[in-house]
């Protein structure tokens, strides 16, 4: 398992909306919001090795979402679960989730606050490899002018599209390929990434040709003032996702 496991937190409340998923995004967990129940036997088809976490405090009965929820993990073998609850504090309850349904990624009680909850979901994702053996959620960009790049390099001024992208780096095609060398310092790279633009400066820490064209990949070196530009990136990565989930399942 190299590109981890997708996260899908379903029916979330509004604590996990605000404020969990950010949390766990900051921590490059792949996470996404799923606002019908409906869609869960699909979802569970297209990303049968993913991880639910579900609110159980609306929408369906308790004995509904034991069946629902049961029925999942017994026909899909590599498919966890968790469950969110903001209402069930009685032990028993909470052992009839895990004993009897069968989930494997914890019963979380939001009364415990964001702090509690999102620490011990961390723990929860770091035993279930939720990563794979990746530090960082890279986002594939389509090449529709939506994701680009520009900055002066000695007396030119050269633009490129970004192939892919993290809160670490990216790598990139140029209209007109620059004289750049290994470990060579860019600043001020101008970042289109959808509806925002950002500045960085970067590293070049290696270049392959594919079939004529020259890649880069740069590595981003954020000033001091503008180290808050990585919480942008990963706030696009992650709503493009989401985008990108909500077509597939539409």
């Amino acid at each position: 398992m190299y590109e981890g496991k997708k996260v899908f937190f379903v029916l979330p409340h509004e604590i996990v909306r605000e404020h969990i998923i950010k949390i766990l995004s900051e921590n490059e967990y792949e996470v996404y919001i799923i606002n019908d129940q409906r869609k869960l036997e699909t979802l569970v088809h297209r990303y049968p090795d993913s991880i639910l976490y579900i609110n159980i405090d609306g929408t369906l009965t308790e004995s509904e979402w034991k069946t629902t929820i049961g029925k999942l993990i017994s026909q899909n073998a590599g498919l966890q679960v968790g469950i969110l609850s903001g209402r069930i504090t009685d032990p028993e309850m909470v052992n009839s989730y895990i004993l009897d349904v069968g989930i494997s990624c914890g019963f979380i009680q939001l009364r415990q606050g964001v702090k509690d909850c999102s620490a011990h979901m961390i723990k929860v994702l770091e035993a279930n490899e939720a990563k794979g053996r990746r530090k960082y959620l890279r986002l594939k960009c389509e090449l529709n002018g939506q994701t680009t790049l520009n900055f002066n390099h000695y007396a030119s001024h050269y633009k490129g599209s970004i192939l892919d992208i993290s809160s670490v780096g990216l790598s990139c095609v140029f209209d007109t390929s620059p004289d750049l060398t290994k470990n060579e310092l860019l600043t001020n790279i101008q970042l289109k990434l959808g509806g925002f633009l950002l500045n960085t400066d970067a590293v070049i820490i290696g270049s392959r040709n594919d079939q004529g064209t020259i890649i880069y990949v740069l590595l981003f070196k954020f000033p001091p003032e503008r180290v808050a530009q990585r919480s942008k990136i990963r706030s696009y990565i992650h709503n493009t996702l989401q985008k990108e989930l909500e077509k597939r399942l539409s």
